[in-house]
């Protein structure tokens, strides 16, 4: 394990140990997303998204679809992309 997935976990853990039950709650719900099977695709010659952009924005569609059946909004949709 690196030296930053090392710190950001310990950084992660402290913040959970001051959480709410319910607080708690809603992260298991997106970290027991995360294992489910996906099937994300890119375009081949695309030199927008990155494979490490589309997997980020990926996830970043499967936390919002945790909290919602309503598909992504184009302003989430720019917001989402601006985080990677």
């Amino acid at each position: 394990m690196s030296p930053d997935r090392e710190k950001r976990l310990r950084t992660l853990y402290k913040a959970l140990k001051n959480l709410t039950d319910g607080q708690i709650g809603w992260l298991v719900i997106v970290a027991e997303e995360f294992p489910k099977p996906k099937d994300f695709h890119n375009i081949a010659d695309s030199d927008i998204i990155t494979d490490c952009v589309l997997q980020d924005f990926g996830d970043a569609l499967r936390i919002h679809h945790c909290f919602s059946r309503e598909a992504l909004s184009k302003d989430k949709f720019e917001y989402a992309l601006e985080l990677f």
